[in-house]
C-alpha cells in the first residue's frame, strides 16, 4: 500500500491560507496504519498570487526530486482509459489497462469519474484541479522528469497516442512549476533510449548507472 493524505484547506475569502494534513501507510486490507504523521502547511500571498508555501512538519524535505516517466494525473488516465470513443487498442494496453482501472476500485472504493476531488488529494498532479495544488510545494525545488515519447513506435504497436502516455502530464507539471519561477524544473526527453540487447524494444525502460 502506498501513501496517504487527507487534506483539509482553510481559506480567508477566496485564498487557501493554511492546510492540516494526516497522512500515513495503510496496512493492506486492516484498519491500522504506520508512518503515521499530521502536518500543518500555511500560504502567503503577495498582490493576490501564492508567493510562498511554508511547511510545518517534521518530514524531511528533498534536496531534490527525479521521476523516470511517472503515472501523475490518476483521473486523466482513468478517464481516457474507460472512454470507448477512440481507435481499437492492441491486447497488451487494453489487458494492462482493465488492471489499471480495476485497482482504483479495489484500492480506493472509488474511481476518479464518481469522485474527481478525491484524487485530486492523492495524485501527484490533476489538470482538473486549476489551482494543482497537489505541485505547489515543488515550487522551489529542482525536479527533473524522464520521458520517452516515441510516438511512432505508440501508434505502430499499441495502438494509442498521446493521451495515453505519461508525457503529457509530465509536460504539464513542468510548464506550471517553470511559470511560477522554478528555474530547476526540466522535462528530460530520452528519445529512443529504451532498446535492451537480445530482446523487443521497451519504450519506458530507463536504466540508472
Amino acid at each position: 500500500m502506498g501513501l496517504f493524505e487527507k487534506t483539509k484547506f482553510f481559506y480567508d475569502g477566496k485564498q487557501k491560507i493554511r492546510a492540516e494534513i494526516d497522512g500515513g501507510t495503510p496496512y493492506k486490507k486492516s484498519d491500522r496504519w504506520r508512518d503515521r504523521y499530521k502536518k500543518t502547511d500555511t500560504y502567503k500571498y503577495t498582490g493576490g498570487q501564492l508567493t510562498k508555501w511554508i511547511p510545518n512538519s517534521k518530514l524531511r524535505r528533498p534536496n531534490a526530486v527525479f521521476g523516470a516517466d511517472p503515472l501523475l494525473d490518476l483521473e486523466r488516465q482513468y478517464g481516457y482509459m474507460i472512454t470507448a470513443y477512440r481507435p481499437p487498442k492492441s491486447s497488451a494496453s487494453a489487458e494492462g489497462e482493465k488492471v489499471f482501472t480495476d485497482l482504483f476500485e479495489e484500492i480506493f472504493k472509488t474511481n476518479p469519474k464518481g469522485n474527481p476531488k478525491f484524487f485530486w488529494n492523492i495524485s501527484p498532479f490533476s489538470a482538473s484541479d486549476t489551482n494543482h495544488s497537489s505541485i505547489k510545494s515543488l515550487i522551489n525545488v529542482p525536479l527533473r522528469l524522464y520521458s520517452d515519447p516515441d510516438i511512432n513506435w505508440y501508434i505502430e504497436n499499441r495502438h494509442v497516442d498521446f493521451r495515453d502516455l505519461n508525457i503529457t502530464d509530465n509536460a504539464s507539471v513542468i510548464n506550471w512549476l517553470m511559470s511560477w519561477g522554478n528555474k530547476r524544473a526540466e522535462l528530460i526527453t530520452a528519445l529512443g533510449k529504451g532498446p535492451y540487447p537480445f530482446i523487443l524494444r521497451r519504450v519506458v525502460q530507463f536504466g540508472i548507472r
